[in-house]
């Protein structure tokens, strides 16, 4: 560990250091904060004298325009930070707008704040080149974004949920924290979100549009719902009566992303939004939105798995049997090290998403004392996502007495090397299959709040918002195979590079030929989510506001009630004898088969896309005839649940400001009752379903009450050194399909001896964490510039995990046992998770030549260590058992770079975002089944040029690099790669219009 020693000791020495020698500690910032002051006068000096002369410019009488609110309030020494005069120094204006508005406004909303926050105002929505809030947040330190389905909520997984993909970044990580620890709320309230596996909220559903500013809350006080572990994103809103002339802005954009070679008909994307901002009377305002946002995608995607290892001692040998297909060579039944490729896939995914969004604020001065605000929201998701895979899979199932043979008769090498495979009468390993998903899904939010002033010293706050989310989800789906008979061919492969092996066919004509592929299935299924969420607040506080000094007291109350209804039904349609040999994949092709999808190192496999909408017309009507289909229902009563979890808390703190000194501790109470209904497979189950399967009605219910502790100290050492220290104990509450009271998910692929389980668990406990922080901020350039560093540590007990084996079970109506991968979601005595935050954010008006005077960095990198200590396992390659050394879903390296440029006409930001590997899947038992994201590197731009007063014109590039998102297995030393997602970049080009 990095950080080996416990945070507790560090913390209570740093408070006693502050108590015992504030004064010694006061004089020796002041003269460190002289002496750097002078250093980087001089080193600024030199730089420009450097520049000036091998840059020659025009010397002009230009007066600079240089904006210093809020910058350095409370300085009063008179003093520039030792820079000298600015305004004789530069001889060309630098404008305070833009992205350069941006890094002030960031600076001081830190500066000032009493917790160790970082926000973004309402400007960035211009200025940053992203797609949604995700996009927004992840250029803050320590955050990043994720897509969804590509490790965001990793950690947990009950119930066995599908959730969609809209292929774009979502989820937000706060200190390498996954979403679903952490809040995302619109003024201080909750929001349904219409997630089926966790609590993770969307990003992309927040009316941003809408926002004044957009804050990461990383340290809690007891004021704040404790249900979160990484942090609070909170959205605030605009006030129409804050401005001061009225903002009218339409901004339109054309997307060109990658479209090309899809099968299906794309319509070009485009984004249309528009924000009205103002005061109607003295005492009304009016602020409100509306957007429409079109994103259709193609991503190919190549998906490989070489991690079968034989168990035969000879290299090359015959498997004769499939229980240790997925074991490495420490596992019980270890293999001989050689590795054979299991699955060689090429996929296309195609997405058609359509966002409609609006929301209107008013607010408005019931008396000189008296501040009311209401707020509603609608955002509606209407999305297909068409997917097409083509496999040539090696048989699990592949026994001399079924006739087939799979052998390897050459292997140069043991992990990495040269084969060739030959497949006798393999059962369904040649197959194309199709997909077809609409989601629909809606949230509607009210919100409303008031702000009394009783005196000078009194503040009651009242706050109240209801919000419901729901989704409909239809999937459908056509499974094509080569029958058994004709299953024979030669897979030749080369894994020199496991991260780009290369695969091919002897005879590719025969393999890939469409008019071979009969039907063998179509799977219906469909989903229905509810979530109503109440989220009630009443707070009194006498002495607490932002300029207030000496001490103060705040209290008060929340209620918060969830409502959820989950119901999924999964219908099989097998095709009979008479039935599979008329449906043949040559009738329902699409137009663009076997296109090479821009794939690495594809081999001579082909890409036999399907036309999907052509499969459906000719199914549907016919599954009902039952000489073609049998019916099989698998899935109706253990998928259905309702789950209800109220909380109740009250909270008290104390704070003190005085001249250097803020602080502020205070206590939470936070009880919580949660009760659930739904149904458990059973033989004598007195509920029978639509398949003739018996269950038994079942119902949960508990209670669990928390005491929070928060602690936060703010130490101006210096005007312009800031000391912080913080404690705090939060809740990461298990998902709500982990809570659930349900039967266990059940997916048998008899065909190939397979099964996968994964059961829920009512009797999980929340994490509790203990947060601790320490940070030191310099603030130089009066207040307009900042360097930071940061370390936190969470020890959390309780951390909730999924736990998975792999045993054989029998299965009524299969001959053979099958291989079952089991996971149910628990509690482990506890996680350590500690990092480093550093940041930087630096304009470089101390250059006085006018093109480096206008220029800027944000930069900012996370560092993060975190382990299970008490779950251990034999890691790859032997020896004793350790703890895995990581947690699923935390990145352990995070780092934003970004770069602007700012003049009259010009407003220019280049960033960098790095998110380092992280898991995805984690294995309990066997490490060699990790699967886990390589680390990524996005390269992001924006340029807008102003032409007039209400005209400017911009264009947005993401993923410039066009970086692929990569999943491997297995050790960094032996990593064989798993899937390869192909995004692409995306350029649009827009225009914001000002009324």
């Amino acid at each position: 560990m990095i950080f080996a020693k416990r945070f507790y000791a560090r913390f209570f020495v740093c408070l006693l250091t502050w108590l015992l020698t504030w004064m010694p500690i006061s004089a020796f910032g002041s003269a460190l904060d002289s002496r750097l002051s002078s250093l980087d006068s001089a080193l600024y000096s030199a730089l420009d004298s450097a520049l000036d002369s091998a840059w020659p410019r025009q010397t002009t009488n230009t007066v600079t325009e240089y904006d210093d609110s809020g910058g350095d309030s409370g300085d009063n020494n008179g003093d520039n930070n030792g820079e000298g005069d600015k305004t004789a120094a530069l001889q060309e204006e630098i404008v305070v707008r833009g992205n350069r508005l941006v890094t002030r406004q960031f600076v001081d909303q830190k500066r000032f704040s009493e917790a160790i926050v970082d926000s973004l105002g309402e400007n960035e929505v211009a200025s940053l080149p992203a797609l949604n809030a995700a996009g927004i947040v992840k250029n803050l330190p320590g955050v990043a974004a994720f897509n969804d389905g590509f490790g965001s909520e990793s950690g947990e997984r009950g119930g066995g949920v599908n959730q969609p993909t809209t292929l774009e970044q979502r989820f937000a990580s706060v200190r390498g924290i996954r979403g679903d620890l952490n809040l995302t709320l619109m003024d201080g309230l909750n929001l349904a979100v219409p997630n089926q596996a966790g609590r993770a909220n969307f990003l992309d559903w927040f009316p941003v549009s809408l926002a004044k500013r957009v804050e990461v809350i990383k340290t809690l006080s007891a004021e704040q719902d404790g249900n979160a572990i990484g942090g609070i994103i909170n959205i605030v809103t605009r006030r129409g009566s804050e401005y001061s002339e009225p903002l009218f802005n339409v901004t339109g954009s054309v997307n060109f992303d990658r479209l090309d070679d899809g099968p299906e008909d794309q319509k070009q994307p485009f984004n249309l939004s528009a924000v009205y901002a103002s005061p109607l009377t003295d005492r009304v305002g009016l602020t409100a939105s509306v957007n429409f946002n079109r994103r259709h995608i193609f991503m190919p995607i190549k998906n490989n798995e070489a991690r079968v290892y034989f168990n035969d001692p000879a290299a090359g040998g015959a498997r004769a049997v499939f229980f240790p297909l997925f074991h490495h060579p420490t596992a019980p039944a270890p293999g001989n090290g050689i590795a054979v490729p299991l699955v060689n896939r090429l996929v296309s995914n195609s997405t058609r998403t359509e966002r409609y969004g609006a929301a209107a604020k008013i607010d408005f001065a019931i008396t000189q004392s008296s501040i009311a605000w209401m707020t509603a929201a609608t955002s509606i998701l209407d999305q297909t996502v068409f997917g097409a895979n083509n496999d040539v899979r090696q048989p699990f199932l592949c026994f001399a007495f079924l006739g087939c043979r799979h052998n390897v008769s050459s292997q140069t090498g043991g992990q990495t090397g040269t084969g060739s495979i030959n497949v006798v009468n393999g059962v369904e390993t040649l197959f194309s299959d199709a997909l077809k998903s609409n989601n629909n899904s809606r949230l509607n939010s009210a919100q409303i709040g008031l702000d009394h002033f009783i005196g000078d010293d009194l503040t009651l706050e009242l706050r109240a918002g209801y919000s419901r989310a729901t989704q409909e989800q239809l999937d459908q789906g056509a499974f094509y195979a080569v029958a058994t008979p004709d299953a024979n061919y030669v897979t030749n492969y080369d894994l020199s590079d496991p991260l780009n092996p290369i695969f091919n066919v002897d005879d590719p004509d025969t393999v890939f030929d469409p008019a071979r592929y009969t039907l063998a299935r179509f799977n219906h299924l469909e989903l229905d989510l509810e979530e109503d969420v109440i989220d009630i607040i009443a707070n009194l506080g006498f002495n607490t506001g932002p300029e207030d000094r000496g001490w103060g007291f705040k209290g008060g109350l929340r209620y918060k009630k969830n409502d959820r209804k989950f119901a999924q039904f999964y219908d099989r349609y097998d095709t009979t004898p008479a039935g599979r040999p008329r449906f043949t994949l040559d009738r329902v092709l699409s137009p663009v088969s076997g296109q090479s999808l821009g794939i690495p190192n594809a081999g001579n496999f082909r890409t036999i896309l399907q036309d999907t909408d052509s499969v459906l017309s000719q199914l549907r009507p016919r599954l009902n005839d039952t000489a073609l289909f049998t019916r099989v229902r698998l899935s109706e009563l253990a998928d259905r649940h309702t789950i209800r979890e109220d909380t109740l808390a009250a909270f008290v703190y104390a704070r003190y400001r005085g001249d250097r000194v803020l602080a502020n501790f205070g206590l939470r109470y936070e009880d919580t009752e949660n009760a659930g209904a739904g149904f458990i497979q059973s033989a004598t189950g007195r509920v029978i379903d639509g398949a003739g399967n018996s269950f038994d009605a079942v119902a949960s219910k508990g209670s669990q009450d928390f005491l929070l502790p928060a602690l936060s100290i703010n130490y101006d050492v210096t005007d312009h050194l800031k000391l912080r220290l913080a404690y705090s104990r939060s809740l990461g509450r298990a998902g709500y399909n982990s809570l659930a009271p349900q039967g266990d998910t059940r997916v048998v692929n008899a065909e190939n001896g397979t099964a996968s389980i994964n059961i829920a668990n009512p009797n999980l406990k929340p994490r509790r964490s203990d947060n601790y922080d320490i940070a030191l901020e310099w603030y130089i350039d009066n207040g307009a510039a900042l360097l930071g560093i940061g370390h936190f540590q969470k020890d959390i007990r309780d951390e909730i995990f999924v736990d998975t084996r792999q045993e054989t079970i029998d299965v009524a109506g299969v001959p053979i046992p099958l291989l079952a991968t089991i996971s149910q979601v628990q509690n482990i005595a506890k996680a350590k998770l500690s990092g480093v935050e550093l940041n930087v954010v630096k304009d470089f008006s101390f250059f006085s030549h006018p093109f480096f005077a206008s220029m800027g960095i944000n930069a900012n990198a996370t560092f993060i260590d975190a382990d299970y200590p008490d779950l251990l396992r034999v890691p790859i390659g032997g020896g004793a058992e350790s703890a895995p050394g990581f947690i699923p879903g935390q990145p352990e390296k995070m780092a934003n770079v970004s770069i602007y440029y700012t003049d009259e006409r010009w407003d220019m930001n280049l960033s960098l975002n790095y998110t380092g590997d992280f898991v995805t899947f984690f294995n309990s038992n066997d490490a060699g089944q990790d699967v886990y994201n390589l680390s990524q590197t996005t390269i992001n731009a924006k340029i807008i040029y102003t032409f007039n007063d209400n005209f400017r014109f911009f264009v947005e590039g993401n993923n410039l690099g066009d970086e692929a998102l990569i999943r491997v297995s297995g050790p960094p030393a032996r990593r064989s790669i798993r899937r390869r997602f192909v995004g692409g970049r995306s350029i649009a080009l827009g225009a914001i219009y000002t009324f």
